[in-house]
């Protein structure tokens, strides 16, 4: 089936259930970012304050040392992290922050749960890349199930799916094809376009559960891919405590070479996964 088919078959799907709303700051701050040369740093302070949530998860994420790397600095106000992030990295941290609100009071707790956790773990994973930045690998964790979201909130039924591709992620893809005639990477793109999200992005949404990278020629795509599949394994073995399959397997060795990490590394991130 091609995918003018699946998208055909995934805007069906979208129209069965409500969609995530874009908060008006979050909105605003895309329009500021996208239109101005040299936006001013208060007034991007003052409007994520309007949000006191926003606010408060702007400050508790800005402080992760995942986002931050070497040069660690703690962060007590909104300012603070406009300061160390920079405002095109808060634009990243504030649009994942305002999904994860907003998902938090959606759907599946087990999905949501392990869509944060993934964006964690590939935060995580750029210490040790220079695929992108821990923002955007933050940004895109949250979003690349979105789409396994929404079509759960349509059918309860698709947590079968999802549970079959904590393990076996190749074949997953192929029974939501077979069964509704799109993917949730399909699915997910439709969603990254309401909220603006870049194309390569919207690209690693759908290649996610592909076997070969190798056929991936673009090197950034190929490395974003390659982060989401194993922060994925890595969240399933991890914290799901799924069995060890070929499929996982492959991923590790696959996506380890892609982005060069060796097994010692693989082995220090692991180390520092809390359960």
């Amino acid at each position: 089936m091609d995918l003018k088919d699946q998208l055909a078959h995934a805007r069906s799907i979208l129209e069965k259930t409500e969609t995530i709303s874009i908060p008006r700051e979050v909105m605003k701050l895309h329009q500021i970012l996208n239109t101005e040369e040299f936006p001013d740093a208060q007034i991007i302070t003052d409007l994520v304050g309007q949000n006191a949530i926003l606010a408060g998860e702007v400050v508790q994420t800005a402080n992760l040392p995942s986002m931050q790397g070497d040069t660690f600095r703690t962060v007590e106000t909104i300012r603070d992290a406009v300061d160390i992030l920079g405002l095109r990295r808060l634009k990243n941290l504030i649009t994942a922050i305002a999904l994860k609100q907003g998902l938090e009071e959606f759907g599946n707790k087990t999905m949501i749960d392990h869509s944060v956790k993934v964006a964690n773990v590939a935060a995580v994973i750029t210490q040790y890349t220079e695929t992108v930045t821990p923002d955007a690998a933050y940004l895109l964790g949250l979003f690349h199930n979105i789409g396994a979201i929404m079509m759960n909130k349509v059918d309860p039924g698709y947590e079968t799916i999802f549970t079959k591709s904590l393990s076996s992620p190749f074949a997953s893809n192929q029974m939501e094809l077979e069964q509704y005639q799109t993917t949730h990477g399909v699915v997910g793109i439709l969603v990254a376009e309401e909220w603006n999200l870049s194309t390569p992005f919207k690209k690693t949404m759908i290649m996610h559960h592909d076997e070969n990278l190798d056929k991936i020629r673009n090197t950034e795509l190929k490395q974003l891919v390659a982060m989401i599949q194993l922060a994925n394994a890595l969240v399933s073995e991890r914290f799901f405590r799924v069995y060890m399959t070929p499929d996982l397997i492959h991923i590790f060795e696959q996506d380890s070479e892609i982005l060069n990490l060796s097994a010692e590394t693989l082995k220090e991130i692991r180390l520092g996964l809390q359960a």
